[in-house]
């Protein structure tokens, strides 16, 4: 997954490149204004002696960018044509050049808060170690984390949608019964389930969630209170039982894999 400030470079280069394909497509559409003139029309690359194809390309290129940016060009119209593109390009420069602005301004803008908001984050928590009086080392071990699990991009959550508190009960339960089926069905007692009562099965679907963990993380811990089943669709999971709180000779890892 990105990271918001690779996310933030990707919109403002995609926005430079649409910028940058539509001058391309306008410039072209300037040339072949210029190039078909009649009677007595001249075209602008008459009028301006444009010779070479690498710089009848550039004078259009650059044409077409100063109509979009609201800028100046040496280039003018020559006929009744090329004074109607002229027109139609000011207007869409009009447009496009709020709209670019604006567009790169809420990128950055909206960026600028999350960094903001991340950085007084990380503050109220040094300043609440440093005020419970947090040894050095767990006080590092602490900040290490939470920068990396602060920045780290997870899935969105069901329940950070709030527009699914709007839906049926009955559409929110189908909803549900989509997204989870193909983990549930895997075992072989919920495809027998499913085969001997749709609603129940859609019941225990309802049931289910994701967890996203992280490097490092506990999924449960020995002598805790079980409330779920785990099911593990991607990554890898370390199984560990300690002497201390496991029936087992010695300390013992197990690796457990995907779809188990």
């Amino acid at each position: 997954l990105i990271t918001s400030g690779a996310r933030v470079l990707l919109n403002t280069l995609a926005l430079f490149a649409v910028i940058l394909w539509l001058t391309h497509v306008l410039s072209c559409a300037w040339v072949a204004i210029g190039s078909f003139y009649g009677g007595s029309d001249v075209g602008w690359i008459r009028t301006y002696n444009v010779n070479g194809t690498p710089f009848l390309y550039t004078t259009a290129f650059h044409w077409a960018l100063a109509q979009l940016t609201l800028g100046s060009s040496e280039v003018n119209a020559t006929n009744t044509a090329e004074r109607l593109m002229n027109i139609v390009m000011l207007l869409l420069g009009l447009v496009l050049s709020s709209t670019f602005v604006s567009s790169l301004s809420a990128t950055l803008i909206g960026y600028q808060m999350q960094s903001s908001a991340v950085n007084d984050q990380m503050r109220l928590l040094r300043k609440f170690l440093r005020e419970r009086n947090v040894p050095s080392l767990v006080a590092f071990r602490v900040n290490k984390q939470a920068q990396h699990r602060i920045r780290q991009q997870i899935p969105i959550q069901e329940d950070a949608v709030t527009l699914l508190d709007t839906l049926s009960p009955s559409l929110l339960s189908e909803l549900r019964e989509s997204m989870y089926r193909s983990a549930v069905l895997t075992h072989p007692l919920f495809v027998l389930w499913e085969s001997f009562s749709k609603s129940t099965f859609q019941g225990l679907t309802d049931m289910c969630d994701f967890q996203f963990c992280g490097r490092g993380d506990d999924v449960f811990l020995a002598g805790t209170r079980c409330f779920r089943a785990v099911y593990l669709m991607k990554g890898t999971l370390t199984y560990v039982q300690y002497r201390e709180s496991s029936v087992v000779a010695v300390d013992t890892k197990r690796p457990v894999e995907p779809d188990t």
